[in-house]
């Protein structure tokens, strides 16, 4: 018999006790023994009652889950890096292992968690901390084991994609397809997390962690958001160029050198980036053997998330019936590695610029050759309409250019008392 106890009965940790019960047959069979949830905790006891979960097994302390020396498998669904952190620690001291969805928790404590994995040989599985349902973990770490990992392109973010399509598709401003977002469920009411990038960059820092030697932080991560995007832009770009707007989490391997970042970006129709639309979510990885290979599906929801943590409990449950849980580690970490992030200003991309002008001779020789003496060669450059107020937008289309170079330029054109 295997018992499990599960902590925190919100979105995900409901839709978990709904799965196991109801194909709990089906499980157990997959597992290859018994298994039984022994305790659920939550503090609000209105969610045991909708899910009618009897007395004897829930309770409002989750050290009565910890501390049962029956357990052999947590469940941690509070949401709360800093509370499972502390769950965490106390199970793996009793020899317990651990499934979570808290993509804080991984991303911020990382090299700490696989520590005390070593330390006192148990496991911890984490699919639904990315993707959501989307098996892009287990894709990364067992099925393209054979693989070195060059490179990971994608939209972990479905809240932000789905602010995004409803601004390209409807011609929505970004605080009503945000307010859009929050009425249909996919974004919270302080939505600031996901727009300013925070969400995405914490799901990058899990998947680069699995693929890169040395551990990354997440302050190693540029991150920039979507909340100064305009409409007006991504209609230009779209309308101009074939280009669709997404907020892309990027990690590219150079060497021992490694670019992560997180930030909006323009993609060409032919990317494959591109028809990921809504809420789902898509992520390409790029194998030295395997090549590119595309993750895609709901980014978000109770059912999907839910079926990733109750995958990683089949998968465990399996280990512990066989009695191997722990003595392999799941992830392999080499902080010896001397490996670094290349940092933004390092890079060279191509740039979308657009400039808001005074309608006056000179203007446009004035931007130009400030780029100029950047070294940014213009790609195509050319006026779009007329603004309100009677400023005209400059559109810049660039080659290639290093970051540090256009971040100077920017700043002297923004100083330029003719353009605004």
């Amino acid at each position: 018999m295997i018992n499990i106890g599960i902590i925190g009965l919100g979105t995900v940790g409901g839709g978990v006790y709904e799965i196991i019960n109801k194909r709990l047959s089906e499980i157990e069979l997959r597992v290859g023994s018994p298994l039984r949830i022994k305790k659920v905790c939550d503090l609000r006891e209105e969610f045991a009652e909708e899910l009618n979960i009897p007395k004897g097994i829930f309770t409002t302390d989750y050290n009565e889950v910890v501390d049962d020396s029956d357990i052999s498998l947590v469940v941690m669904l509070t949401g709360n890096a800093d509370l499972d952190f502390t769950i965490l620690k106390k199970c793996f001291e009793q020899g317990k292992h651990i499934v979570t969805a808290n993509k804080a928790l991984m991303a911020k404590k990382w090299s700490e968690i696989f520590e005390l994995c070593r330390r006192y040989k148990t496991l911890i599985y984490f699919e639904a901390s990315v993707g959501s349902g989307i098996p892009v973990i287990q894709g990364i770490n067992e099925g393209l084991a054979a693989n070195r990992i060059d490179q990971i392109k994608g939209i972990l973010n479905g809240t932000t994609n789905y602010i995004l399509s409803k601004m390209e598709e409807e011609g929505t401003s970004l605080e009503d397809a945000t307010a859009d977002a929050v009425k249909a469920g996919f974004a919270e009411v302080d939505s600031s997390a996901d727009l300013k990038g925070w969400d995405a960059a914490h799901k990058l820092c899990i998947l680069t962690n699995m693929v890169f030697p040395h551990p990354v932080k997440l302050e190693d991560i540029y991150c920039e958001g979507i909340e100064n995007i305009e409409l007006s832009d991504m209609d230009f770009a779209l309308e101009m160029f074939g280009f669709s707007l997404k907020l892309l989490a990027v990690f590219k391997r150079k060497g021992d050198e490694a670019e992560v970042r997180v930030h909006p970006a323009f993609v060409p129709e032919e990317d494959m980036l591109a028809g990921v639309f809504d809420e789902n979510n898509g992520i390409l990885v790029s194998g030295d053997s395997v090549k590119d290979v595309m993750f895609y599906g709901k980014g978000a929801g109770r059912f999907p998330a839910a079926s990733a943590v109750v995958s990683d409990i089949i998968y465990l449950a399996q280990k512990i019936s066989y009695s191997i849980a722990g003595k392999i580690p799941y992830i392999h970490t080499d902080t010896s590695s001397n490996t670094r992030v290349i940092d933004m200003e390092e890079l060279s991309f191509q740039y979308y610029l657009r400039f808001m002008t005074e309608d006056k001779p000179g203007v446009l020789s004035k931007i130009t050759g400030i780029l100029g003496a950047e070294n940014i060669s213009i790609l195509s450059c050319f006026q779009k309409g007329r603004a309100e107020g009677g400023n005209i937008p400059i559109i810049t289309l660039t080659h290639m250019a290093s970051v540090r170079a256009v971040r100077r330029a920017l700043k002297k054109i923004d100083a330029l008392d003719t353009t605004g």
